[in-house]
């Protein structure tokens, strides 16, 4: 279920480009704590956690919301600073090959 279903119906509202992030932070969120698509309980909190930080926060890019909420639900700080291909950054700044 995308976040797009856990938006709040009354209170803070957000802009089409909010809500991408959003979406964008819940993705890979997901990906990265390894939810899978089945566990919609695990799925919701995520969900819910991200449009909390949107509405405290002001709406913040997919990277940052994505990160808090990793560091937040006990992912690595490395993991949650991945770059947006999901493939960790060196030191200086140069891609690894993804593993799997």
């Amino acid at each position: 279920m995308p976040v797009r279903a856990y938006l709040p119906t009354s209170g803070a509202s957000f802009g089409p480009a909010a809500v991408a992030s959003m979406g964008k932070a819940f993705e890979d969120a997901v990906a990265i704590l390894g939810i899978e698509p089945r566990d919609e309980t695990k799925r919701g909190a995520v969900a819910r956690f991200i449009v909390h930080l949107a509405e405290i926060d002001g709406g913040l890019d997919s990277a940052t919301l994505r990160d808090k909420v990793v560091m937040a639900l006990g992912g690595s700080p490395l993991v949650a600073s991945m770059t947006d291909n999901l493939t960790p950054a060196s030191p200086e700044g140069e891609k690894h090959p993804a593993r799997s």
